[in-house]
């Protein structure tokens, strides 16, 4: 950035307040390369104004780095309680929580249905408590978690846990069987 004189503020060629610092996190690059490579390899072309004539190609090059973006993801879509992975990336969508009743497998059967197999896990581990599983489940980031826990077992509905929307509501199983659920839910 370069300042002017009178004011750090004020772009040094149009005189404009356009100019302003901020933090960044660079996940991809670009570099010209100019005629470097395409000379050596003869990379040739012919230009509309003179099909007789051949010109050097110029070249460039960009790199985006898949740890950059996993690494930026997790530091600008988190809460205190973990990672909240955008759906587009999650590595899994929904995580169907079993409590002490029975019927996850049908809740499970039922998003996978709608969301497909590989974007629904069960958490049906018999020796680790509602309670862990959710604070794992929060950590490790699914943008959605379904438990089954008490309301479950007296009314038969699941709580479920919008992540990047921060919301938890109890609804009937039903409703999980339908994809504008699950639209509604992503927008």
């Amino acid at each position: 950035m370069h300042q002017t004189e009178n004011d750090p503020r004020k772009c040094p060629d149009c005189k404009q307040e356009s100019l302003k610092t901020s933090t960044a996190i660079e996940l991809g690059h670009t570099f010209y390369l100019g005629t470097k490579y395409s000379s050596v390899f003869g990379a040739n072309y012919m230009p509309a104004n003179d099909p007789s004539a051949l010109e050097t190609a110029h070249m460039g090059c960009y790199g985006l780095g898949l740890s950059r973006m996993i690494a930026t993801i997790a530091q600008v879509s988190h809460d205190s309680s973990g990672i909240i992975w955008p759906e587009a990336v999650a590595p899994w969508k929904c995580i169907v929580i079993q409590g002490k009743s029975e019927g996850s497998e049908a809740v499970y059967d039922g998003i996978a249905s709608v969301l497909g197999t590989d974007n629904v896990l069960l958490d049906d581990r018999p020796n680790v408590s509602i309670g862990w599983k959710l604070q794992e489940a929060r950590r490790i980031g699914y943008p959605h978690i379904v438990v089954l826990g008490r309301k479950w077992e007296d009314a038969g509905e699941v709580e479920i846990t919008n992540r990047r929307k921060g919301t938890t509501n109890y609804v009937e199983s039903s409703v999980l069987l339908d994809p504008r659920y699950w639209e509604s839910a992503a927008s």
